[in-house]
């Protein structure tokens, strides 16, 4: 079974079983760049309940994983525009992060009826969901300021527990509701590095780098860091009243 046969499947079990966030999930399945996890599903699992091997996954896993995934992101960033595009983002930006969640194996893969209260998987998904935001504090100031004032060690994703992770996954969570209406909040989950370096190879192939690539890098990386500026500065001034406004997660 080739790629795209498995693309369309999915596609098809997402309507025709009525699964959650069915449209979230076919926008995913149509722009995210993720042909080599998709790939993983074992080709027989779309019709049967087969063992797979370590490396694969089941079309129920992989359906039921990223339902989970989106459940999470719509719970702690409710009417956050442009949802579907920040999904396909973190997706492409923390492969890893999301192949971990692929990875998580139950007793019986097949029937996995309660994730809601898993806590192995929600760890999972929230690292997935905060890998960008902590990998950009290597570049932006007030992100590692906001993790130091939380009690929060700059560590890498996979050193955090399911503690500090539901603690990372919060203050993130509360940095989008206190900067509501005041703008595009997709940069909280783009990868800085990753984007840096797109950009400047696109600025070399049209021959319109006009300093040196270090230069140029910089010059990116501080227009990050003054749109992240505006947004912290919106949740250092209204955090104190978020308890008036949303029930603790």
């Amino acid at each position: 079974m080739n790629l795209q046969t498995k693309k369309e499947l999915l596609r098809y079990k997402c309507i025709n079983n009525h699964i959650d966030y069915a449209p979230e999930i076919t926008h995913i399945l149509y722009w995210a760049k993720m042909d080599s996890e998709i790939d993983r599903i074992n080709e027989l699992s779309f019709s049967y309940e087969v063992e797979v091997e370590d490396n694969e996954v089941t079309c129920y896993q992989f359906l039921k994983y990223t339902t989970e995934f989106i459940r999470c992101m719509r719970h702690f960033f409710y009417k956050m525009n442009n949802l579907n595009t920040i999904l396909t983002e973190i997706i492409e930006n923390s492969k890893e992060e999301f192949n971990y969640l692929l990875d998580y194996k139950t007793e019986n893969p097949y029937f996995i009826y309660d994730l809601k209260g898993n806590k192995d998987i929600k760890e999972r998904i929230y690292k997935l969901i905060i890998a960008s935001f902590v990998k950009n504090a290597k570049y932006v100031p007030s992100i590692r300021e906001v993790l130091e004032l939380n009690h929060i060690e700059l560590k890498n994703i996979k050193d955090y527990d399911y503690k500090e992770s539901k603690k990372i996954i919060q203050i993130l969570s509360d940095i989008v509701f206190c900067h509501r209406g005041m703008g595009d909040l997709s940069l909280l989950f783009e990868d800085i590095g990753k984007k840096k370096t797109a950009y400047i190879e696109r600025q070399k192939q049209n021959n319109r780098l006009k300093s040196t690539i270090e230069e140029a890098e910089q010059k990116y990386i501080n227009d990050y860091i003054k749109q992240y500026n505006r947004i912290i500065l919106s949740y250092n001034t209204r955090k104190k009243y978020i308890k008036y406004f949303v029930q603790s997660k």
